[in-house]
């Protein structure tokens, strides 16, 4: 906040104008801005955080192979169906997040042939989406993003990928930076009006972003504290 003030893009730019600014600011510091944050990705630490702390209850469930899929389907049905969905409890998070939990689990099992199974489900789940548009989309799409989880974490075990071992080491950073990257430096990344271009400029200048944070991190010994909480998680649940 205080960089894209010094850049010129105030709280008056970012908050709707009939709001009170400092409360909106307060508001904002513990997430609860959501959409209308100053960081439109802001949104993510409240949700991420709410998905922690219910972590030791899905994890739990991760533990019997008939319990972790009726969950699964007990979790969409009650986002699609019901009059008090998921989503206002964690702004629709605890599906996707159980899902990336089970892509997590089920990858420790897939080889070869289940990548390609995991590919050939996709390939239905797509064409399923599209040809039955009545359908609401985070029921497939949900599905969706199993397999695909499944098959990026299978391939990742079966080859080598260090381009994606780089990336990923930044990947929470720079979506996290992205968004007010590109409202400081709109004019300088749209300056191409070539998508490819677009899209790799915007890139760039979040790679180099979510290192210089990486760099500040490393001085402030911010790995630390870190790699002691996910120790001391990690010991609760060995």
């Amino acid at each position: 906040m205080l960089v894209g003030n010094l850049c010129g893009y105030t709280f008056a730019d970012a908050y709707p104008p009939q709001r009170n600014q400092l409360k909106c600011f307060l508001l904002d510091c513990f997430g609860w801005m959501g959409y209308d944050s100053y960081l439109k990705t802001w949104w993510f630490n409240k949700l991420i955080i709410q998905l922690y702390l219910i972590f030791p209850i899905l994890f739990l469930l991760l533990k019997n192979k008939y319990v972790k899929y009726l969950s699964l389907v007990a979790f969409i049905v009650i986002e699609q169906y019901t009059l008090c969905p998921v989503f206002a409890v964690v702004e629709g998070g605890l599906v996707a997040f159980f899902i990336g939990m089970l892509a997590a689990t089920s990858a420790r099992e897939v080889q070869k042939s289940g990548t390609i199974a995991a590919l050939c489900t996709i390939a239905v789940l797509v064409a399923v989406r599209f040809a039955f548009p009545i359908i609401r989309f985070t029921i497939v799409d949900g599905f969706i993003a199993l397999g695909v989880g499944i098959v990026v974490s299978g391939f990742g075990k079966i080859y080598d990928f260090p381009i994606l071992r780089f990336f990923g080491q930044y990947a929470t950073i720079m979506y996290l930076t992205h968004t007010l990257l590109h409202k400081l430096l709109h004019n300088v990344i749209y300056v191409s009006n070539f998508a490819p271009a677009i899209f790799l400029t915007l890139l760039g200048f979040s790679l180099l972003v979510a290192i210089a944070i990486a760099k500040v991190q490393e001085l402030v010994r911010y790995k630390n504290l870190e790699q002691s909480v996910v120790g001391l998680i990690n010991r609760i649940f060995s």
